[in-house]
């Protein structure tokens, strides 16, 4: 369907990779659903998680020194290694193999994606070999459109592998900091 204003895509441009929203399953929408709890509500889940544990850590009594003592210590090796955890390495998105995860499709589908190539197929061939920066529209506050063009077998087979390019500030959201890394994002 095309626009009454303007084209959807511009002249000479070419599909190369599409992702429909008709294809959206109620599964993909679950899938969607719940990651986004996951990752985005990090922000609000993990502290929440802590101070609960603490919470529960400050109600054993303090007569209870052994079980006070390895409760305590859950909690500092528990926080210890989510912080500078062997988990936070490049490799362990290799091991995991991140790229090939099953949720990215679902997020494609979620998202309508689309790669176009506004001057045909050949236009972006070049990217493969060279060094070049790929826009990605809209990517919003949180970068879900970026990360996941990034992560998507998708965008590989048009652009060849590339890193995504992140605000210094994602770091700051846990679970979300360490698939970046993963990914070997910039």
């Amino acid at each position: 369907m095309s626009s009454s204003v303007y084209p959807l895509h511009p002249k000479r441009s070419e599909v190369i990779v599409k992702f429909n929203e008709g294809d959206l399953t109620t599964y993909d929408r679950l899938v969607v659903y719940l990651t986004s709890l996951f990752f985005v509500g990090g922000v609000f889940w993990v502290p929440a998680l802590y101070a609960w544990a603490w919470k529960k850590y400050r109600t054993i009594p303090k007569s209870e020194r052994k079980r006070r003592l390895v409760y305590l210590a859950f909690i500092l090796t528990g926080s210890t290694l989510f912080a500078v955890g062997p988990h936070r390495n490049r490799k362990v998105g290799e091991w995991i193999d991140v790229h090939r995860w099953s949720i990215w499709k679902s997020w494609l589908r979620f998202f309508a994606f689309e790669i176009v190539a506004d001057n045909g197929l050949e236009s972006v061939r070049e990217f493969i070999e060279k060094q070049a920066i790929v826009a990605v529209s809209p990517h919003g506050i949180f970068p879900f459109g970026l990360a996941f063009a990034a992560l998507s077998d998708a965008s590989a087979q048009a652009f060849g592998r590339f890193r995504a390019v992140v605000a210094s500030a994602t770091q700051m959201i846990p679970w979300v900091r360490d698939v970046l890394v993963w990914v070997h994002a910039v």
